[in-house]
């Protein structure tokens, strides 16, 4: 018996192992992924901002994205999303509506800083995600 449970926390133990390295695995190819979209902006991008609306005294995060809807060789134009949501999941999601009559211009080097916190912002919102549509 004492053999038996040892194999089997042997096999759980190998199990959950694998499952870590595929989960990161897969967040290091969303970062790769991320950056590669940042340097090679395209119309369609939906770009994820997270930030915290009642920071400090409250940590949980709520989402905000944007639509690429324009890139020029030194430009790029997004429109944000008529509201915020509270999952990383429906700001991806193809049901969110982006403003119509809104966009935001950033010069092209600008887009990379947005993975960054910018100073003054006690909201601390960043850049977690890019989502290019298939």
């Amino acid at each position: 018996m004492t053999f038996s449970a040892s194999s089997s926390r042997f096999a759980l133990a190998a199990a959950l192992l694998s499952a870590a390295a595929t989960l990161l695995s897969s967040c290091s190819q969303q970062s790769d992924n991320t950056q590669s979209y940042l340097t090679e902006p395209k119309a369609g991008d939906v770009y994820v901002m997270r930030f915290r609306p009642n920071a400090p005294a409250d940590t949980s995060s709520r989402y905000w994205s944007y639509r690429m809807t324009r890139v020029t060789p030194d430009s790029a134009y997004l429109q944000p999303a008529q509201s915020q949501v509270g999952t990383l999941s429906e700001a991806t999601s193809d049901s969110m509506q982006y403003s119509a009559t809104r966009a935001l211009g950033y010069g092209r080097p600008e887009l990379g800083k947005l993975t960054e916190v910018q100073p003054g912002d006690v909201t601390g919102g960043k850049l977690v995600r890019v989502v290019r549509p298939d």
